[in-house]
């Protein structure tokens, strides 16, 4: 399966690709919302990670829902983030599959993407 992993911090986009390789998955990173979009737009995926991009939690609520439903047309939408109070969100509201807040455990990631991928 072709996972879209859609991260800004360089070594934590190379160690999420390291991971979902090890697990067999084939993975392409994008470092930027445009480019991610980009990627998006030119094929399905079977799983898309999006990382909020250093933005605010109100920031997310107002501008990343468009964004996010605009990614799922490609592909089942996981966000993964540190924002504050991003756990407190359901996935519909931002119009995506899933929310896995950071840090988080490798076997929950996974597990999620089987779930939302399946």
């Amino acid at each position: 399966m072709q996972i879209l992993v859609a991260e800004d911090d360089p070594s934590l986009a190379a160690l999420e690709a390291e991971l979902l390789a090890a697990e067999g998955y084939s993975v392409t990173l994008a470092p930027t919302p445009d480019r991610a979009y980009e990627l998006a737009r030119a094929q399905s995926w079977g799983a898309v990670l999006v990382d909020t991009f250093g933005r605010r939690h109100a920031e997310l609520e107002a501008a990343d829902r468009s964004f996010f439903r605009a990614m799922a047309a490609s592909g089942p939408v996981i966000v993964v983030s540190a924002r504050s109070g991003i756990a407190r969100l359901r996935p519909a509201e931002l119009g995506v599959a899933a929310i896995v807040p950071k840090p988080f455990h490798v076997d929950h990631l996974l597990d999620t993407i089987r779930s939302v991928s399946s």
